[in-house]
């Protein structure tokens, strides 16, 4: 039950990060929905933290604070080992780079099916979608344009970011293992 809680808390706060780092529009009813949920577990800590350029600090924190708890509980559940606070520390900044390199992921997956199917219609929930994926996107059409009529920049973006999981994430919880031993 708690890593459901735990792990929704993540996510939504994630999103939060995530579509204030993109530059998304905050009067999307989404955003302001995703805002408004997150508002009273951030509030507290923004007297405290201060921002840096986009990056809310409170929401990061709230983040590592919440990732940290995650992990240890799931490591003292399934072992006897006493976690320490190197380990879960690196393991939750590795799996909070997963978890944001994975909505990226799905985000430009969608993003694509939509571009194929709601042409011309306008929906909320797209508008975040491609808040989220325009910045990467436009980085790969720079790099590939598409000369044949067909788009490949979601197909490098989500081979760049599979590099990101599998040369940033995959040793750093690695590392993170071999501390708990």
């Amino acid at each position: 039950m708690i890593n459901i809680i735990l792990g929704s808390a993540i996510f939504i706060i994630l999103l939060r990060l995530i579509l204030q780092l993109m530059g998304a529009d905050s009067r999307n009813p989404i955003s302001q929905s995703i805002k408004a949920i997150t508002d009273p577990v951030l509030r507290p800590a923004r007297g405290y933290l201060p921002n840096f350029q986009s990056l809310d600090s409170a929401s990061l924190v709230a983040l590592v604070i919440m990732q940290m708890t995650l992990t240890w509980i799931s490591v003292r559940a399934l072992s006897t080992i006493e976690p320490n606070l190197a380990s879960v520390f690196i393991f939750s900044f590795a799996e909070i780079i997963a978890k944001f390199v994975r909505i990226l992921v799905w985000a430009t997956i969608i993003s694509a099916l939509l571009s194929w199917f709601s042409a011309g219609r306008y929906h909320p929930i797209t508008d975040v979608i491609n808040a989220i994926t325009s910045p990467l996107l436009y980085k790969a059409q720079k790099i590939l344009p598409a000369s044949t009529g067909i788009d490949f920049a979601p197909l490098i973006v989500i081979i760049a970011l599979q590099l990101i999981l599998i040369l940033i994430v995959s040793p750093l919880k690695d590392f993170s293992n071999i501390l708990l031993m």
